[in-house]
């Protein structure tokens, strides 16, 4: 019987993978060419964004947190870069702006959290709206080009002709955030935190410092997903990343972040979820599913994830206590 417990226990660990293989063989029967590895890179680009917006996000998400705000921190950081652009400034400057903004608007959003107490998720709702106001206002709600070779040079190149720079830019994130997850004292102090906020008071952690960073994450990761979205697309609409925090935090969960926090993971995880959202769109689109229903799709999709997390963390849970023993 244990055997089989923990047999089930495993299968519920590595549900995002197996869903990832059920996915991915799903459409190679439905769809010409997929089982290429042009087809394959071509996913990986596709999905970069949303993956660099997933791995800020599992931050907040491992302290029991959220962050609402990144499609908008994605659209003010670009826009106002855009503008920049516009008027002549160089490249880096412009950046710099944008990741300035992502990291001002991570601490904000840690204030209200950390201090005020506000919910995560009401606090990082009302400075997306405020944000997104406030670009539009900016931008007179009219679209923003941006450089050509923005578009030519980094969104549509490849390095030595094979790979995407933006999947390059991606992978790279993915590798350094997995190593400061996993290698670092910050990365045992987000879990810390995680799990029990005031047991690592206690423990003497600097728990207000390590939010703030959770949240800074986040915005300065939105805004590098915002100049990876923008230069694939080569402008910035006056909707640019709506929608996009939703997919973010599918992604994460889908990777084995908890929505309860103190579990997640960059490597393969983050990677594993981006991925397969991004085959469920393309997936759809190669079947010429109408795109209103793509749409259906990928929302049910999102549901479904969250709905086996819950379940999981609950039969883990349930599993765990059955092996305490008390004390006679």
């Amino acid at each position: 019987m244990s055997d089989k417990k923990g047999m089930k226990i495993k299968i519920l660990q590595y549900m995002s993978f197996e869903l990832f293989v059920i996915i991915f063989v799903m459409f190679g029967l439905f769809s010409q060419n997929w089982f290429t590895f042009s087809n394959f890179i071509m996913i990986i680009k596709q999905s970069s964004y949303v993956g660099i917006l997933a791995i800020g996000i599992t931050f907040p998400l491992i302290t029991a947190g959220t962050d609402l705000s990144v499609g908008a921190v994605m659209f003010m950081g670009m826009s106002f870069s855009a503008m920049l652009l516009d008027k002549g400034v160089p490249l880096p400057v412009a950046m710099l702006v944008a990741l300035i903004i992502g990291c001002v608007i991570g601490i904000v959003n840690a204030f209200f959290v950390v201090d005020v107490k506000v919910m995560p998720f009401i606090a990082t709702l009302g400075t997306m709206t405020v944000i997104r106001g406030i670009t539009l206002i900016f931008t007179g709600s009219r679209a923003l080009n941006i450089p050509a070779y923005l578009t030519t040079a980094f969104g549509s190149g490849k390095l030595f002709g094979l790979i995407p720079y933006p999947a390059i830019v991606f992978i790279f994130l993915l590798l350094v955030f997995h190593i400061v997850l996993t290698k670092t004292a910050f990365g045992r102090r987000i879990f810390a935190c995680g799990n029990n906020l005031e047991a690592a008071k206690k423990a003497g952690l600097n728990t207000r410092l390590v939010l703030y960073m959770a949240y800074v994450i986040s915005g300065v990761l939105a805004a590098i997903a915002g100049f990876v979205s923008a230069s694939q697309i080569g402008n910035v609409p006056a909707g640019f990343g709506e929608g996009y925090e939703f997919d973010a935090i599918a992604a994460s969960v889908l990777g084995g972040t908890s929505l309860l926090g103190g579990t997640g993971s960059i490597l393969p995880g983050v990677l594993v979820g981006a991925v397969t959202i991004q085959m469920i769109k393309t997936g759809l689109t190669a079947m010429q599913i109408n795109p209103y229903l793509i749409d259906i799709f990928q929302a049910l999709f999102i549901l479904l994830a969250v709905m086996l997390d819950g379940i999981k963390n609950q039969v883990i849970a349930k599993s765990q206590s059955r092996h305490i023993r008390v004390a006679e």
